[in-house]
């Protein structure tokens, strides 16, 4: 079995519950033929014949470990130790580290430690070092269970996908934002992308990086589909180009695209747009000119890369496994119908 550890949704008030069976469902989705229970503040999911689900792509579980679940009793927690030592065939120091989230337990977290680090001494070939062990064996005490382990692995963390509200994602085939689209799942959004095409200008290829990318993000969804829009924005790019104001052209793009994905957003009932963009990254993404395009838009409109370097994205996007995607070669719909020299503080008066 696998023991299952959250996080953030332990400081949720009355709705708890409701966060951790929105956490059951998704770990089910990634689990078939697993059966998930909720106990002493933890998710468990019986593996029996089944293979080891890839826990790895859920958000809301801060970790996760294979363990032993025995009553709270002393002695079959003991018998779990040796059960643990016995799987995991390693040698050297160890400590062990009791949490008890039922404090009427009959022991202190103190006395688990000395009497099961007293037990392992005398029939294993271990030593204890509390600072630079070997093995760290966990002994988690429920009011009605205890969980035993001694490997963890970290979660991503987060809120659950499915129990926050629906997002619109501005989605390109760049490094960007689909870095943008992981982190508004990581906040438990339902996530939905827009992206912009202008054929002939831009052919197959593109789409299809769109897709392969989609593919990625909903893995991280899982139950959850994933729906993705694709419009045709060759025309109103070819309009914008005809104006007088050539410096103002990526600009008035952006509005456009702003006030399409609005326009989309209200009737699929989503109350807010998810952008790539970083301060001062390229010339359409300085305060100024994210102002202007702000001002076309009817919903807040959110940018969690605000704050990272290009670095940091790059580095993040290979972590989660669109990056070898996004740097494909392909022609972006704005770089197409890009100025020669992009206004760099713009004005709203003058983009309407």
């Amino acid at each position: 079995m696998l023991v299952v550890r959250y996080a953030e949704i332990g400081l949720k008030g009355r709705n708890r519950h409701w966060f951790e069976k929105q956490l059951c469902r998704n770990l089910q989705a990634v689990s078939p033929g697993c059966e998930i229970k909720r106990t002493d503040g933890r998710i468990i999911v019986h593996l029996e014949n089944a293979q080891a689900p890839d826990i790895s792509r859920v958000f809301g579980v801060s970790s996760w470990s294979p363990a032993y679940m025995v009553k709270n009793d002393i002695s079959q927690i003991k018998l779990a130790v040796k059960a643990v030592l016995e799987d995991i065939h390693e040698r050297g120091s160890f400590r062990i580290t009791t949490k008890r989230s039922w404090k009427g337990f009959y022991l202190s977290s103190q006395q688990v430690n000395e009497i099961l680090g007293d037990f392992v001494v005398k029939n294993y070939n271990l030593k204890v070092d509390l600072k630079n062990w070997d093995i760290n064996i966990t002994v988690e005490i429920g009011r009605d269970n205890a969980f035993i382990s001694a490997v963890r692995y970290r979660g991503l963390g987060g809120l659950p996908v499915g129990t926050s509200s629906k997002a619109l994602l501005l989605l390109s085939a760049g490094i960007d934002s689909p870095v943008a689209g992981w982190y508004c799942l990581k906040r438990g959004a339902k996530l939905h992308t827009l992206s912009f095409l202008s054929p002939p200008y831009t052919g197959e290829r593109s789409a299809k990086k769109i897709s392969d990318i989609c593919r990625v993000l909903s893995k991280y969804s899982p139950g959850i589909t994933l729906q993705s829009y694709l419009i045709n924005f060759t025309q109103i790019q070819q309009r914008i180009k005809e104006l007088p104001e050539d410096s103002y052209s990526l600009i008035l793009q952006r509005r456009s695209m702003i006030r399409i994905a609005c326009k989309l957003a209200e009737k699929m009932n989503i109350r807010a747009l998810y952008t790539g963009e970083s301060i001062g990254q390229v010339a359409s993404q300085t305060v100024e000119n994210i102002h202007t395009i702000d001002e076309a838009s009817s919903l807040p409109i959110m940018r969690p890369l605000i704050g990272l370097d290009k670095q940091e994205i790059i580095s993040k996007a290979k972590e989660i496994g669109t990056f070898e995607i996004s740097i494909e070669p392909y022609l972006d719909s704005c770089v197409i119908f890009a100025p020669r020299k992009p206004v760099i503080r713009s004005d709203i008066s003058v983009a309407k």
